[in-house]
């Protein structure tokens, strides 16, 4: 019902001049965005569902704990953004898009602009959402890259 009532506010406000098309355009292409991070998070659990017997069994030596932790990470983060991004949809449709067309917020639930603009903001935000939980799993280390070469380092000097 929510990506229903989206997808009527998209279309049902597009006939009405130039510049509502270019939003909607707009809004169709962060919808596209939005489904090819749906499918890329999906890759992302599949992976870390097949490297979790190593990554749990990296928890085994302090030189490997970290990776361990960010496996934790970034399993936590991948299945909690799904959460928010629910979160975030239903909460929207529900306040933002009333079945009976009502003033919601003082926002006139018939003006084709303001629906536009707040379902932007929606995929905006939900758009978002990936990229805070990135900070969250990666925070001040510098990103999966450095964390994989500080690893390989360790692991190296441990052996030697």
């Amino acid at each position: 019902q929510a990506v229903g009532g989206i997808g009527r506010a998209i279309v049902s406000n597009t006939g009405s001049g130039g510049f509502l098309v270019l939003l909607a355009a707009l809004a169709t292409a962060l919808c596209l965005v939005l489904v090819c991070i749906y499918m890329i998070r999906a890759v992302v659990v599949i992976l870390l569902v097949a490297v979790a017997p190593v990554a749990l069994a990296c928890h085994a030596l302090p030189q490997t704990e970290k990776v361990a932790a960010l496996w934790w990470r970034a399993t936590a983060a991948c299945l909690g953004i799904q959460v928010a991004q629910a979160l975030v949809l239903v909460t929207a449709v529900r306040v933002f898009f009333a079945p009976d067309g009502t003033n919601v917020l003082g926002l006139s639930a018939v003006d084709g602009l303001v629906n536009l603009l707040i379902v932007l903001c929606l995929l905006w935000i939900m758009l978002r959402i990936p990229k805070w939980s990135e900070r969250l799993v990666f925070g001040s280390s510098g990103g999966p890259t450095k964390i994989v070469t500080q690893f390989v380092v360790r692991t190296v000097k441990a052996v030697a």
